[in-house]
């Protein structure tokens, strides 16, 4: 007379009266042959195939913004201020780039006005500084900001362009704040411009800021 037979391992029977062991399915297992009802779940970072014995660690990409512990096969999230976007390794947000949260795939760019001054930043606050007065900066993700050029004049700090002279005013050097007026005897009737024209002969003008 034959015997009950117990399960393989990597096998389970959850019934009375079962005909034969079924196999454990993916990530769960059954290491030794014996009784077994169900299988063992894989732990983090663990998996297996069907009819496993035992779990092996995880290999390969976590999702993104996630890097995966290369001994224990557990995905972490990314620290701010650093980013993963195929989801294997967490790096560092470039200068002039940042991430505010957690487990971020790409980390953000600078405005434009703001230039980067370090790497790694998890803020723009600490990430891009506003341009001073004087200068200014076009793209996103600048490095330098850029002296405000003649004829032209930057007010405020964190500037995305220049402003250009009225008619009647000046600059003539880079970096100013504020546009002169043009003086006596001088005129200007072009916006932008570095420098104030000379009264033609047979006229005067006394007084600031002349256009004609």
């Amino acid at each position: 007379m034959a015997d009950c037979r117990v399960c393989a391992a990597g096998r389970y029977a959850n019934q009375e009266g079962s005909p034969e062991c079924q196999q454990c399915g993916k990530d769960t297992y059954t290491e030794h042959a014996g009784k077994h009802t169900s299988c063992k779940v894989c732990g983090d970072g663990k998996t297996s195939g069907i009819g496993a014995s035992q779990c092996e660690t995880m290999q390969g990409a976590c999702a993104p913004g996630w890097s995966r512990n290369g001994s224990t096969g557990v995905c972490h999230p990314c620290d701010p201020g650093h980013e993963s976007p195929d989801g294997l390794k967490c790096t560092r947000c470039a200068r002039s780039h940042y991430a505010s949260a957690r487990n971020s795939s790409a980390c953000s760019v600078c405005p434009s006005g703001r230039y980067g001054v370090a790497e790694g930043q998890p803020s723009q606050a600490l990430a891009c500084i506003a341009c001073a007065k004087g200068k200014y900066v076009k793209i996103q993700g600048a490095t330098v900001c850029i002296d405000c050029p003649p004829g032209s004049y930057c007010d405020d700090e964190g500037m995305s362009s220049d402003t250009k002279c009225a008619v009647g005013r000046y600059t003539d050097e880079s970096s100013q704040r504020l546009c002169k007026h043009c003086p006596s005897g001088r005129y200007q009737n072009e916006i932008g411009s570095a420098k104030c024209l000379f009264c033609p002969a047979g006229k005067h003008y006394y007084g600031d800021g002349a256009s004609t």
